[in-house]
């Protein structure tokens, strides 16, 4: 039987004495993890949603593993390690060429920035990764480098462009063409330039695009505070980097220990691309899995989702494929018994349940309604296209076993948000 709890952002996590879940107001809020202040956000697997507003977010040195979502405004965003970003509309500034890297970026509507890299000598572990970006209106950038476009390797990737540069991958932009991109795509530190484009050697393979790399030395963008950097990339003439705080690393005596749990045995299930929004519990077998879901709603529309076994991972149940005729049926018919998942709109929903082991379970999001009232089988939306009337993505990846379902036109993903923890019983 599942057991089920309420609670608002000043209700807290009774072990580690910090809130799952925090929230910003509607004015332009600070949050810095190493000044948690009385929002207690250290930047240690919370997931925080600052509203509207301008609103500032440091996480550089925190432990990482969040969700953040910026909301409408324009945003400035100071990323770390293993976080998932969801910048919301806006111009947001998002520097994330520093710490560990793979981070999972979404920058939504506006003209954003992504720098991701800040210094040449602090580059980040891994790559990260770019879910939306919009050629001609979004920019990447790179300061404090002394590279040109010239100098960076653009590698497609199957539907994706690998950004390389300075002997590793910075960035990767999925469903990007790396031959659609352009030197107005890219902001560089123009201090750094030593030659003009006229001065810039050819390349000798016929079989590589000219690219011209801007020489406008009327192209500027002064930096707030430092006369002395100015950066420059042709047509982006309008772009204003701020100047990022001097944060030096923190003493040993200040640093946050990451949260350690001693129940159980923690399964990390973070499906590749290739699974899709699914939790793949085949290596189980037998065993009953514990399952605790936290879940947000920002959103009118009373949503409830549900998860349902499939035969693999493509979808697949007793022989029907998602698209085919009765498949929205098989999967109600299938749903897991006492996983019926609803919340009041801007709370927060603590789920406790169990799961079969030996199974691939896969949700279904049904808009403003339930099973027993459903009459418009077109108002239910799984993570397989061919199943959506609309065929439109309404379920995202947002990260380790967090699912974003929409139930609209915005595609933000955070109708409903739904993050499960796993654990199996150790002998």
């Amino acid at each position: 039987m599942i057991n089920s709890t309420r609670k608002n952002v000043t209700d807290l996590n009774l072990a580690a004495n910090i809130p799952q879940n925090v929230f910003g107001t509607s004015g332009n809020d600070v949050f810095d993890s190493e000044i948690s202040g009385d929002s207690q956000f250290i930047g240690d697997e919370q997931n925080l949603s600052t509203d509207t507003g301008n609103d500032t977010v440091d996480v550089t040195f925190a432990p990482g593993g969040n969700l953040i979502e910026l909301g409408s405004g324009n945003d400035l965003l100071f990323a770390g390690t293993n976080n998932r970003i969801l910048a919301g509309s806006g111009d947001d500034t998002l520097f994330v060429g520093s710490a560990g890297g793979n981070n999972v970026i979404t920058g939504g509507p506006g003209k954003d920035q992504f720098w991701v890299v800040t210094d040449s000598v602090d580059l980040p572990t891994e790559a990260n990764t770019i879910t939306d970006f919009e050629i001609g209106e979004d920019v990447i950038g790179l300061a404090t480098t002394g590279l040109g476009f010239t100098d960076l390797g653009l590698i497609q990737d199957d539907v994706n462009t690998i950004i390389q540069a300075l002997g590793q991958d910075l960035a990767i932009l999925r469903n990007t063409q790396a031959s659609a991109l352009s030197s107005t795509d890219f902001v560089f530190d123009n201090n750094s330039q030593s030659q003009d484009s006229e001065d810039i050697e050819e390349p000798v393979d016929d079989d590589v695009p000219v690219i011209e790399t801007p020489g406008n030395d009327d192209s500027v963008i002064e930096t707030p505070g430092n006369d002395d950097s100015v950066i420059g990339t042709g047509d982006n003439s309008d772009l204003v980097l701020p100047t990022p705080p001097v944060v030096e690393s923190p003493d040993e005596d200040n640093v946050i220990e990451p949260l350690s749990s001693e129940i159980n045995e923690d399964i990390s299930l973070f499906p590749t691309e290739d699974e899709g929004e699914i939790f793949d519990l085949r290596d189980f077998g037998d065993q009953v899995v514990s399952v605790d879901f936290v879940v947000t709603r920002s959103a009118e529309y009373n949503n409830y989702v549900g998860f349902y076994p499939i035969d693999d991972l493509t979808g697949m149940i007793d022989g029907l494929t998602p698209g085919d005729e009765g498949y929205t049926e098989a999967a109600l018919s299938r749903q897991v018994p006492d996983i019926g998942i609803q919340t009041t709109n801007e709370e927060t929903l603590n789920l406790s349940t169990t799961l079969d082991g030996g199974s691939i379970y896969a949700p279904f999001i049904i808009v403003n309604n339930t099973p027993d009232s459903l009459q418009d089988l077109s108002s239910v939306y799984f993570p397989f296209l061919g199943a959506n009337s609309d065929n439109k993505d309404r379920v995202r990846l947002l990260g380790e076993n967090t699912f974003g379902f929409e139930d609209g036109t915005d595609f933000d993903y955070n109708d409903l948000i739904v993050q499960a923890t796993f654990s199996v019983a150790t002998v």
